[in-house]
């Protein structure tokens, strides 16, 4: 019994360990981000912003000026002809005072976007709770957290597949934890950290309640449908994961007759509530450009296609960039499933014993729900970009794990020396992607950081698309005592605008006709010298 003790003391004390190393190395990467990506800003602006009060929302119905109000907001998040200070650009970002804890304002402004409000009401409640807090720490504590978090359950998980060798679980934590994706996920001010943890944190409970024989308790079955809902108030791409496990449960509870009445009714509730809470869902799903995009994507089924899109941000994001060693991987992975299936098949001739055993069925949960949802979300995805597959990385990270230790058994039975070379392995990979591959989501090249030094000194103008405002990407990158906004319809003024004895940084919006705006321009008398320096959506001029 004490020595019992001793080892989940120690557990737990190396546990906290990797947790610790994980977070050391993710804020050296996080103390170099520098800016913002476009969403990343509108995440800050939809959770912060106080557009409307419950006050003013009544009084707009009960006068019958609903589109006034409207219209009124719309100018305010896209001004145009204008000036605006610093000051106005933070009023829109971060929490004021009097606007703490306004929460309607926040789910007013998902209503009329394309997400489920839980992320930016967690960060709308951080903002309220210490609004001087920098939105770039804001952002990086969120998404630690869900992802420390993750890693814990991936260990839990890791306990449950390694059949209670802690070795593996550890190595398993400290694979995803030094990954690529992992600094990625903790550097991109999305929801995606938070959808993250839903995926690890439901996979768990599910294979507890497995491991229990799908015990009919209330309780529990409770848990499962509160996560599945919370997932889906943080990203519609939830379902993703949720229907995979919620299949499995069904078929696997039939096979063992188990009764699924309970199961099936408190599912069938929680949809019902979701739906009563956020009915605006249905309207994003069915009736937005995203979500006809999802649809069109999911209807085409361009599975290898998307895959293969994919494959580069694969290699990247858990394999430390190396095709090589995802190749070596893929062999061992093949290697794997072949020794089990001889060892099973015609060694030990247990087949059926062994795909009825509770740790096959844990295999299959772990294995089917990472790959169900990665792939789903690949070909689904609007875009092939990183953050829609990233909820998948913790659980295939665990599985490459699994896989390595495993075959690394076979020939090498004690488990210290086998999770000990996995470990040296993690660090090699670690090294290896520091030396290969730059986070996303820094926004920190070298010109981009000399520039921002000095653009303060100066006023700025954007000259931004009349149809597609972009405004976004230049408000909290690059500050400036104030900046007049226009388009490319209505900057032909600004020469009646502009000081003529001043300098000011120019910022054009890439999509529009840059080449007939300058000419317009010099005709009017300005000078206009292209900057080293671009923004993500503008290229920044000197004018004078």
């Amino acid at each position: 019994m004490i020595k019992c003790n001793k080892n989940i003391d120690l557990n737990r004390i190396l546990l906290f360990i990797c947790l610790v190393i994980i977070f050391i190395h993710s804020f050296f990467i996080f103390r170099q981000k520098d800016g913002l990506d476009l969403d990343e800003n509108a995440s800050f602006q939809l959770a912060n912003w106080t557009v409307v009060t419950i006050p003013e929302a009544i009084s707009a119905v009960k006068n019958d000026n609903v589109n006034e109000k409207i219209n009124t907001i719309e100018a305010m998040r896209n001004p145009n002809n204008c000036w605006i200070t610093e000051q106005d650009i933070m009023s829109k970002y971060t929490v004021q005072p009097g606007e703490r804890f306004a929460y309607f304002s926040t789910f007013l402004c998902q209503a009329f976007d394309v997400h489920p409000p839980l992320f930016y009401l967690v960060i709308k409640t951080i903002c309220s709770l210490v609004p001087s807090l920098n939105l770039l720490i804001v952002g990086y504590i969120i998404n630690i957290t869900f992802l420390l978090l993750a890693c814990y359950f991936i260990y839990k998980i890791g306990l449950i597949l390694f059949d209670d060798n802690s070795w593996g679980a550890l190595a398993a934590v400290l694979y995803y934890g030094l990954s690529f994706d992992f600094v990625n996920n903790a550097t991109f001010y999305r929801m995606y950290a938070i959808l993250t943890f839903w995926f690890v944190f439901l996979l768990y409970n599910t294979l507890k309640w497995a491991n229990d024989g799908y015990a009919d308790d209330k309780k529990v079955i409770r848990k499962l449908c509160i996560i599945e809902a919370l997932a889906m108030y943080t990203q519609y791409f939830a379902v993703f994961f949720i229907f995979p496990m919620f299949v499995l449960n069904l078929v696997f509870m039939i096979i063992k007759k188990i009764k699924i009445r309970r199961y099936l009714k408190y599912n069938i509730i929680t949809g019902l509530i979701y739906l009563l809470v956020w009915p605006f869902s249905i309207v994003h799903i069915l009736f937005t450009d995203r979500g006809a995009d999802v649809k069109g994507n999911l209807n085409a089924l361009n599975i290898f296609g998307r895959l293969y899109e994919y494959k580069d941000n694969l290699f990247r994001s858990i394999f430390s960039g190396s095709k090589k060693y995802f190749l070596l991987f893929a062999v061992v992975a093949i290697c794997y499933i072949a020794y089990r299936l001889i060892k099973h098949k015609f060694i030990e001739k247990d087949v059926k014993m062994w795909i009825g055993s509770i740790h096959f069925l844990d295999i299959v949960y772990v294995f089917g729900s990472a790959i169900a949802y990665y792939v789903v979300a690949a070909v689904a995805a609007p875009w092939a970009i990183d953050r829609y597959v990233m909820p998948a990385m913790p659980v295939l990270s665990l599985i490459i794990t699994f896989i390595i230790i495993q075959m690394m058994s076979v020939v090498i039975k004690n488990k210290y020396i086998t999770s000990g070379i996995m470990c040296l392995l993690i660090i090699a990979l670690c090294l290896h992607w520091h030396q290969r591959v730059q986070p996303y989501y820094l926004f920190n090249s070298k010109d981009r950081v000399e520039y921002k030094k000095t653009c303060y000194n100066y006023d700025g103008v954007v000259i931004d698309s009349k149809t597609i405002r972009l405004l976004g990407d230049i408000e909290l990158n690059y500050k400036h005592p104030k900046l007049y906004v226009t388009d490319e319809v209505n900057y032909y003024n600004l020469d009646s605008v502009l000081d003529d004895n001043k300098t000011y940084m120019v910022y054009m919006n890439k999509d529009i006709d840059n080449d007939e705006v300058i000419s317009t321009l010099e005709s009017k008398g300005f000078k206009l010298v292209k900057n080293d320096c671009e923004a993500d959506h503008f290229y920044i001029y000197t004018l004078n």
